[in-house]
C-alpha cells in the first residue's frame, strides 16, 4: 500500500510513500491548515494526514477497523473519519496536531469525540449546518451534532427496510438517499 501524488499537467511522479495498509477503500480528503494542505486518509490501522508538498506524515492515530470505505469530511477545524464494519468507529479530530496523537477521548485533545454505533459500513457523512449525518447498510439514519458529537437522533429507522450502499446527498435543506431497492429516500435535515 503506498500514497503517490503525481503532476496534474505531465503526470510525473512528485513522491511516493508507503503505507502498511492492507486494504483501504476511502478516498482521501485535501484540507487546508494553517495555509497549508494535507491529505487525510482512513485506514484499518491507521488514519494520518500528509503534507500533501512532500508526503510527510504531520500526524496520525490508531485506525479504524476493516474495510474503511467512507470518505472522511471536515468543517470547522475537525475531520470525520468513520468505519462500520469490524470494530466499527467514527472520530472528530482536531487539525493542526501533530505527530502520535494516539490518545483516547480520556486524555487526548486531538479526539473531540468518538462514536462507535450506527456508524457507516460503505455510505460516506453529510455535513450540515453543524451536524454530522450517516447511514447504515441497514437502512437506519443517525444525525449528531459535529462540535459535541451528541445525537439529535440515532439509527432512526426508515418507513419501510432499505439497503444502502450509495451515499447521501445533500442539497439545500434535504438529503436525498438512494436505496438498492430502486427508492429515493427525501429527508428534511435538522
Amino acid at each position: 500500500s503506498y500514497l503517490i501524488a503525481l503532476d496534474k499537467n505531465t503526470g510525473k511522479e512528485l513522491w511516493r510513500v508507503p503505507r502498511g495498509e492492507g486494504t483501504s477503500w476511502s478516498q482521501p480528503l485535501v484540507v487546508s491548515v494553517e495555509g497549508k494542505k494535507q491529505l487525510i486518509v482512513s485506514a484499518s490501522r491507521k488514519v494520518r494526514s500528509y503534507d500533501a508538498a512532500t508526503g510527510k506524515v504531520i500526524w496520525e492515530t490508531p485506525g479504524l477497523g476493516a474495510n474503511v470505505i467512507p470518505a472522511p469530511v471536515s468543517a470547522t477545524g475537525l475531520v470525520y473519519v468513520m468505519s462500520g464494519y469490524s470494530s466499527p468507529k467514527l472520530m472528530a479530530i482536531r487539525l493542526g496536531r501533530e505527530g502520535d496523537i494516539t490518545g483516547n477521548e480520556l486524555g487526548s485533545d486531538a479526539i473531540a469525540w468518538t462514536n462507535d454505533k450506527g456508524n457507516s459500513y460503505t455510505a460516506s457523512p453529510v455535513l450540515n449546518d453543524g451536524k454530522l449525518y450517516f447511514v447504515t447498510d441497514r437502512g437506519t439514519l443517525s444525525c449528531f451534532n459535529a462540535i459535541t458529537g451528541k445525537p439529535y437522533y440515532a439509527q432512526e429507522r426508515f418507513p419501510k427496510p432499505y439497503n444502502l450502499k450509495s451515499s447521501p446527498v445533500g442539497v439545500k435543506d434535504r438529503l436525498y438517499i438512494s436505496t438498492e431497492e430502486g427508492d429515493v429516500v427525501v429527508v428534511k435535515m435538522g
